[in-house]
């Protein structure tokens, strides 16, 4: 059984001892290699079945929701700056735009609300030094008690009757991700996780389009489909996703080797604020896809996007937690300071030999083999 990976649905077949089970279906849950089997949870009643690899049949979504309609989407669309970024909501408490590190991100689902690390670290904080249980920092909703009352509070998110849009296509792609992972009590399901993200998806959640992308794109639970991977990245990218973006221009470059499509899309991610795509942008500029002034405006915008971000209760929450940023050492900092020293009348050449560094590329990355720059 080629491609199958834990969460996936299978199907019995084949099997002699247990002829019962032949049809029914279960889910994979770990690889044995010293038995050569897999072990998977029977979906009628949650036992544990070993099987061999041969005895099982992966079983994909129905075509109906496994291939969607892929309309055409055309450059004139695609490559309009959004007007809205679903990246860039606000949090509720402190009205700053939320980081694009999920890390930095807290998902609340007693109100459907998506808090900043810095507001849910201080305020439970706050809480705990007055030796009280920390409530939700936005609706001071008590802590759920177990993954029931988690479950209780999600499905009232994403009741028919619930009219808060927003409430319900986040609550929706966090149900797929708790399936996608097999957290807050619920079982691990590729199957279950697309159908609770498409819904979230069709109610128009960038997030939710993105990670269809992903999931297409590894074949995580559906036929690996690179062509349905980036009709949802662009669907994210109109929404305002900076990541999708960041995936469609990796595409351009690696599969159809259109460095003027992908340098477009790249612009568009750092200009939101993406580090990847500021990254790729510095880069390029000294294999000569960039100019230097284009990189001075990409840049500004850029930091202006990162400076809307900032808070020193987020700095402070990623400090005492240990949630890593940006690496400063890293090489394209580094290629950030080198790019910064460049005259309009530079070549790379003269630049590099003025500056006395080194650098290699290998694979389309750079990295510097010695570097004359602090």
């Amino acid at each position: 059984m080629d491609g199958a990976k834990m969460g996936h649905t299978v199907k019995f077949q084949g099997l002699k001892g247990a002829a019962h089970l032949n049809g029914t279906e279960g889910t994979l849950v770990k690889y044995m290699k010293k038995e050569g089997r897999w072990s998977v949870r029977c979906e009628d009643d949650g036992a544990l079945v070993c099987a061999k690899p041969e005895n099982l049949i992966r079983k994909y979504m129905k075509q109906a929701k496994e291939e969607p309609v892929l309309r055409v989407i055309p450059d004139e669309e695609l490559f309009k700056v959004p007007s809205t970024n679903e990246e860039d909501d606000d949090c509720p408490i402190c009205c700053i735009p939320l980081d694009l590190d999920e890390s930095s991100l807290v998902y609340k689902e007693c109100c459907g609300k998506t808090i900043c690390i810095g507001c849910a670290f201080e305020m439970d904080t706050n809480d705990r030094s007055r030796e009280q249980d920390a409530p939700c920092p936005f609706c001071r909703t008590p802590y759920h008690k177990n993954d029931q009352e988690y479950q209780r509070r999600m499905d009232k998110l994403i009741d028919e009757n619930n009219s808060n849009i927003d409430s319900k296509k986040k609550a929706l792609f966090h149900m797929g991700y708790c399936y996608f992972e097999g957290k807050q009590g619920l079982p691990q399901s590729y199957s279950k996780s697309i159908e609770y993200m498409i819904r979230s998806a069709q109610l128009g959640y960038s997030t939710a389009n993105y990670n269809l992308g992903c999931v297409y794109r590894k074949g995580d639970g559906v036929k690996e489909d690179t062509r349905i991977a980036v009709y949802y990245w662009s669907l994210a990218s109109i929404q305002g996703s900076s990541k999708a973006r960041h995936s469609l221009a990796a595409y351009a470059l690696n599969t159809d080797n259109d460095i003027r499509r992908a340098m477009k899309h790249y612009r568009i991610a750092a200009e939101q604020g993406n580090p990847n795509s500021m990254a790729i942008i510095t880069a390029s500029v000294l294999r000569g896809h960039v100019t230097k002034a284009e990189y001075d405006e990409i840049l500004a915008i850029h930091n202006q996007a990162l400076d809307s971000r900032q808070s020193e209760r987020r700095d402070r929450a990623r400090q005492i937690l240990g949630i890593k940023t940006h690496d400063k050492d890293h090489d394209h900092t580094k290629l950030a300071r080198i790019v910064a020293q460049m005259n309009e009348d530079d070549d790379i050449t003269s630049l590099l030999s003025r500056l006395g560094i080194g650098v290699k590329m290998r694979d389309g990355i750079f990295t510097i083999s010695s570097v004359g720059v602090d």
